[in-house]
């Protein structure tokens, strides 16, 4: 659990250290300042939908705000010249079509905004689980070294004690169901290590147990298919006719 809340915090540390490295390249380059960053919290904080809302309430209000002020006109000069009135007719249109610009202009930035935003999202994304991959690969390989390293030091152990001792352990894993486990020991011994202990077998009081170990020692990591799976006595009574090792 400790180290799940190590690994949590280092990835949020990077992630803060990207993001600080990120801001100082956009103010170094010119690209962020103090004004354009509030015109970006101030856009990001209120949504699309409602800021287009907004404007159009606020188009709708001056274009109200117009008719009110022509109905004033009227009410003050009842008869306005042709051309006045359409000198304010052209106004109210062009007010409207300046206000329906804006807002266009507005979702457009919103938009493109938005889209960076994304952009910058999926890259981190993207960053984080790319570290969390290599985290996880490099925790898997660490646990394989040390399981090698603790298997390579059993099979030593074994092949430092005396032959008998090592028999016994050997066949007290066999007894607990764990004979691919002393198989795999033997496999990987020095030759006359092996040898030395597997004579033991054959000499002690369990022959079928010896035999069983020399059969699937013989098969150890072949496919049940290759042509090398067939007996070969005659090469399992090279191995036990091996020399003694002097240690024993």
């Amino acid at each position: 659990m400790s180290r799940l809340r190590s690994a949590v915090s280092t990835v949020a540390v990077i992630n803060l250290v990207f993001i600080l490295a990120l801001a100082g390249w956009l103010v170094a380059t010119g690209r962020m300042d103090l004004a354009r960053a509030h015109r970006l919290r101030a856009m990001l904080a209120e949504p699309v939908a409602v800021e287009a809302a907004r404007l159009a309430q606020e188009a709708a209000a001056e274009d109200a705000a117009a008719r009110a002020a022509r109905a004033e006109a009227r009410d003050l000069h009842p008869d306005p010249p042709s051309a006045v009135v359409n000198d304010r007719a052209w106004i109210a249109q062009a007010s409207l079509s300046h206000a329906e610009s804006r807002v266009r202009d507005i979702a457009s930035r919103l938009r493109d905004d938005l889209d960076r935003a994304a952009v910058v999202l999926a890259r981190d994304r993207a960053a984080f689980e790319a570290e969390r991959t290599a985290w996880q690969k490099a925790t898997e390989a660490e646990r394989a070294r040390r399981v090698d390293e603790q298997f390579r030091k059993a099979v030593r152990q074994y092949e430092l004690l005396p032959s008998k001792l090592a028999r016994d352990l050997l066949a007290r894993l066999c007894r607990d169901g764990q004979t691919a486990q002393a198989v795999a020991y033997l496999d990987a011994m020095e030759a006359r290590s092996a040898a030395r202990i597997l004579r033991e077998f054959k000499a002690g009081d369990d022959p079928v147990l010896a035999t069983e170990l020399l059969e699937r020692l013989r098969v150890f990591g072949l496919p049940p298919d290759d042509p090398e799976s067939a007996p070969d006595d005659e090469r399992w009574n090279r191995t036990a006719a091996a020399p003694a090792d002097p240690r024993r």
